[in-house]
């Protein structure tokens, strides 16, 4: 990776490795080796489906996490379910206690959105910012959102939210790309 970033001179702050909560109980010394490595490197660490698993805050108080991602089970019903809203916030709150930046995977309503804004998380993936497109729509797409600014791209007809918001779109969202 080191001779990677090197060779074609990206940043190593640009990259976040994303890795699950169960890699990490595989074979969790090594895990934590490679995971310090990559910190060493300057590269971010996403915990990614927290709140599955082996949820551990151990992990988020040893390892060099810089990102948590709340799992879409959680997210998909806060807005049906008070339990999932409370462990959204609950999540989102700890990390920013920790230094934590959030993402919230599986944002689909206009609700989950501005709930999200409230709770204070740093910024979300899913269906209602953006359906699954090609590469190159992708890109024109994110350079859109970067021109205007972030907010919702689809679910509200492509018009961008006219509030201003703390949460942000997270560029990595796989789901974008078809």
């Amino acid at each position: 990776l080191q001779t990677s970033i090197e060779r074609y001179g990206v940043p190593a702050r640009a990259l976040m490795v994303e890795v699950t909560e169960s890699s990490l109980m595989t074979d969790p010394a090594r895990a934590a080796s490679t995971l310090l490595s990559l910190a060493g490197l300057g590269v971010g660490v996403s915990l990614d489906d927290f709140g599955t698993g082996y949820s551990s805050l151990v992990h988020l108080k040893r390892l060099p996490v810089s990102e948590v991602k709340i799992d879409r089970s959680f997210v998909m019903r806060m807005d049906v379910n008070e339990d999932d809203a409370a462990i959204v916030r609950s999540i989102i709150d700890l990390a920013g206690a920790l230094g934590l930046r959030t993402v919230a995977e599986g944002v689909e309503t206009r609700d989950a959105w501005d709930r999200l804004a409230v709770y204070g998380c740093d910024a979300a993936q899913g269906w209602y910012l953006a359906k699954a497109m090609a590469a190159e729509a992708a890109t024109h797409w994110l350079y859109d959102i970067r021109r205007v600014g972030a907010g919702p791209a689809a679910g509200d007809g492509g018009r961008r939210s006219a509030q201003p918001r703390r949460l942000g779109l997270a560029a990595g969202d796989r789901s974008m790309l078809a």
